[in-house]
């Protein structure tokens, strides 16, 4: 029993990753009907990979000592 539910959650995982990356299944068709006459197909802009700059934080102000307070004489 414990197989067929390892292999029905493979099944489905595969399943799930599948629809996923397929997409719309008419898209290729799309592709393929285009008309030769098109003008050059537009290039994809790369990908910015540049990671933004982290703002460094400021140092917090140092508070001030308290003055010791003299002992009192007893």
């Amino acid at each position: 029993m414990i197989k067929n539910i390892k292999v029905l959650a493979v099944i489905s995982l595969l399943l799930g990753v599948a629809s996923c990356t397929s997409g719309d299944p008419y898209a290729t068709v799309k592709v393929n009907k285009a008309p030769s006459t098109s003008a050059t197909p537009s290039v994809p802009k790369p990908i910015d990979t540049k990671v933004p700059e982290i703002p460094k934080i400021p140092e917090t102000p140092k508070v001030p000592e308290t003055p010791k307070v003299p002992e009192t004489p007893k």
